[in-house]
């Protein structure tokens, strides 16, 4: 299996980048969101785990895994 890039992009909710959030996928360190709210990983893993903060944004495969991961912050939590 190769691995894919994932990049994932924080919106608050008025649709503005967040920056500075710690995001971290499966395999992978942590990183902080850019200026433009945005981090980029390398993922090899077969099961991925995406976390916002600590907090479990998406679970899945990696064949399934989309390019992009657009999520939005709400009272709740991050969703894509």
């Amino acid at each position: 299996m190769s691995a894919k890039k994932l990049t994932i992009e924080l919106l608050d909710a008025q649709g503005q980048p967040v920056s500075g959030t710690l995001v971290s996928a499966s395999g992978c360190g942590e990183l902080r969101t850019s200026v433009m709210g945005t981090v980029m990983f390398l993922v090899d893993e077969p099961q991925v785990v995406v976390k916002v903060d600590g907090q479990e944004v998406h679970n899945g495969t990696l064949d399934a895994l989309p390019a992009q991961l657009r999520l939005t912050q709400q009272a709740g939590g991050w969703k894509a």
